[in-house]
């Protein structure tokens, strides 16, 4: 009940955000079962070789989310957290991605971060600690 309660506020707070901006949901913004567009889960970061690690997996602690401000790019959001988080959300046909890092495994937190132009636009999180 508590992480639906969650999910609906996170939900809720992306809406607010788009409709701040005049930004709509198209198709693209539907889960992957559905489809995405292709461009929609490309990133720029490559696949480990051997003489690299696997990236981490999309986690945040509050110190890291607390750390990024308005206007870093991905890139420099990733070497912060890591991660390049996972995409959750294209809307504004593609210009406005919503990027999702899990929490501390004991928090049952979350972070949502979005980019317009591959910048931070917004950010949000719930129960990070």
């Amino acid at each position: 009940m508590r992480r639906t309660l969650k999910t609906i506020g996170a939900v809720l707070a992306i809406s607010v955000v788009a409709g701040a901006c005049g930004a709509s949901l198209t198709s693209s913004a539907r889960p992957a079962a559905v489809g995405r567009p292709p461009h929609a889960t490309s990133t720029r970061f490559s696949a480990p070789t051997a003489t690299t690690t696997a990236p981490n997996p999309p986690s945040v602690t509050l110190q890291e989310f607390a750390t990024v401000e308005y206007g870093m790019t991905l890139e420099r959001v990733a070497a912060i957290t890591g991660s390049a988080g996972k995409l959750d959300r294209t809307s504004d046909h593609g210009r406005i991605d919503g990027r999702r890092w899990d929490g501390p495994p004991t928090s049952g937190g979350f972070a949502m971060i979005f980019f317009r132009h591959r910048k931070v636009w917004g950010k949000t999180q719930v129960d990070l600690s």
